[in-house]
């Protein structure tokens, strides 16, 4: 079994109506580049939004949607591809942290 822990972390800005992010879903995924030549090999995802699956998802959307303009740091876990068919398409590229370039 595998136990890897990815201490990542991101960071989004949103502007929109609160009605509007009821509505809208935000999917976190990492891929592994180095494990085909397309870069699709997803590892796992995360899902903020109304089909989070995670009560730390919901919890983190909720707190966003009803905070507007305050961050709100969260960790989760990542889902296998196969525990969700809400995976969109996606465009994968390898970002280089600033201490690599």
């Amino acid at each position: 079994m595998c136990s890897t822990v990815y201490k990542e972390s991101i960071a989004f800005l949103i502007q929109a109506k609160p009605a509007d992010l009821a509505k809208t879903q935000v999917t976190v995924s990492v891929h592994d580049t180095s494990r085909s030549a397309t870069g699709d090999d997803i590892i796992g995802s995360v899902f903020l939004g109304p089909h989070s699956i995670d009560k730390s998802e919901s919890e983190q959307w909720k707190n966003t949607i009803e905070h507007l303009g305050k961050e709100y740091k969260g960790s989760h876990n990542l889902k296998p591809p196969s525990i969700n068919n809400h995976n969109p398409d996606v465009h994968v590229s390898e970002t280089h942290s600033d201490s690599e370039e």
